[in-house]
Formats: structure tokens, sequence, C-alpha cells
């Protein structure tokens, strides 16, 4: 998560969304240009009178600012700014989001065998996984007493337009080729993934993520 006092704008951190893409290319207007120690993976928490970063690097357990905090911890810690900044997140279709969730999760030697077998037994396997392993929602990131807490969202599908547009919002220039691409080399096969989901799995999903789907207009497809 970042907080911004020059450009005023607060980032909430979600999960499989390119979360950490974006968060470090906004990062740089959040740190003190004399401490800041560049763009990386993971980073410690760093708080300045230029702003927050929030602790990206292992575990958390502990961090005031960290990563994936929820939305209402922000707003205590920042009071009043709170109303005053421009708040934004990422959002992801759940039906794709979980299927990076599944290649995430996998252990590097089952994730090179499924990547060079056939796609039936990768169905398979995912249809195995997710009835016991539903990725978790991320509401409880964005929103605050069952209500959207954030003033816009960037969504993967449409992430450089949405970017742009945000840079605008908050005085930044975009520059598509400072946009990094991390852990985005889990997943290993092209399959789109509506092709991951039979009736059950797909149903599983339509369940656990019924809000979402229905508020921002996502589909199997």
């Amino acid at each position: 998560m970042l907080v911004s006092h020059s450009h005023q704008f607060i980032y909430l951190k979600t999960l499989k969304t390119a979360g950490t893409s974006i968060e470090i290319y906004f990062e740089r207007y959040c740190a003190d240009p004399s401490s800041y120690p560049g763009e990386r993976h993971g980073t410690e928490t760093q708080v300045s009178s230029a702003g927050v970063i929030g602790c990206r690097k292992g575990d958390t357990t502990g961090e005031t600012w960290y990563n994936h905090m929820p939305g209402y911890q922000v707003r205590e810690l920042v009071g009043t700014l709170w109303n005053e900044y421009f708040k934004f997140c990422a959002i992801r279709n759940p039906f794709e989001k979980t299927v990076s969730q599944f290649w995430f999760a996998m252990a590097d030697e089952v994730r090179r065998n499924l990547a060079e077998g056939r796609f039936e037994v990768v169905r398979r396997e995912f249809a195995n996984w997710i009835s016991p392993h539903p990725f978790q929602s991320d509401r409880y990131i964005y929103m605050i007493d069952g209500k959207v807490a954030v003033d816009d969202v960037i969504r993967y599908e449409s992430l450089s337009t949405d970017m742009k547009r945000i840079c605008d919002k908050v005085g930044i220039a975009w520059d598509p080729g400072r946009l990094g691409r991390y852990k985005g080399d889990s997943r290993p096969r092209t399959e789109h993934f509506s092709k991951y989901y039979d009736t059950d799995s797909e149903r599983v999903i339509r369940q656990m993520y019924h809000w979402e789907l229905e508020y921002f207009g996502y589909e199997n497809k």
C-alpha cells in the first residue's frame, strides 16, 4: 500500500491484480528521494515526510504498514487525509484471478510437469484444487462497512489504459515502459482462463465472488 503526500493519493494493494507492478510504479512518489533505495520486488516499510510505502518483504506480522492492508486500517492511520486524498486499487476478473492463484500456489516441480502435459490433465487438477482452495476475496481491502471505499479502480484487463487515467488524475507522467512485470512467470500456459472451468468449478466461483461479478460486470469469458 502507498500514501503520497506530494500527489495526495492512497493506493490499496489487492491480491493477484498486478498489484506489485502498480505499487512499484507509484512508490517513488511516496518516498524521500534522498533515502529511496530504488525499485525492487521486496522492500521494508518506508515512512517519511513524502509518504508511506508499506512493507512487502517476507512476513509482515507486526508491521504497522504492510502491502495488503485493509482499507479501514489505513483510514485509521491517516486520519482526515483519508477523505482528502484520492484512493484507488486494482481489480481483476475472479475467474481469471483464480486461475492465476492456482498456478502461483503450485509447487515448482508440479508446475513444470503440468506446463508440458495435456491441458485435459491441467483442467482436472484445477477442478480438484478449486473446491477446497477458492481464492480469498479481497473486498476487505477496498471496502469499509460494506461500501466501496476507493474513488477509482484499475482493471487488470485494461491495465495500460487505466494506469494512464490514474496517472493523469494524480499528476504523474504515464510511461508504459516503466511498468514492470512481477510474479508473472508462474503461469506457463496460454489457454484462456475460461477453458479451465467445468460446471462445478464455475459454480464455486459464482458463489464465492457473486458480489464482484455483479458489481464489476465480470463473466467467465
